[in-house]
């Protein structure tokens, strides 16, 4: 399960912002991202897209 850190979001919306706060809140958005391809890209390949068109357009987008 990913577990976003509500400590990014608020370094990131008070005065007191650094280049390392938004550095840090960067990386966590990357891994992020990274942690969620695999399971999408898995979900495609998997559907059989003369039947599942519409759902394979949704993950594509």
């Amino acid at each position: 399960m990913i577990r976003l850190q509500r400590s990014m979001l608020e370094g990131l919306t008070g005065p007191a912002i650094t280049p390392q706060t938004v550095c840090a809140s960067l990386q966590q958005a990357i891994e992020l991202e990274h942690a969620t391809i695999p399971p999408y890209l898995y979900a495609l390949y998997s559907l059989d897209t003369a039947k599942n068109a519409a759902i394979a357009q949704i993950i594509q987008s």
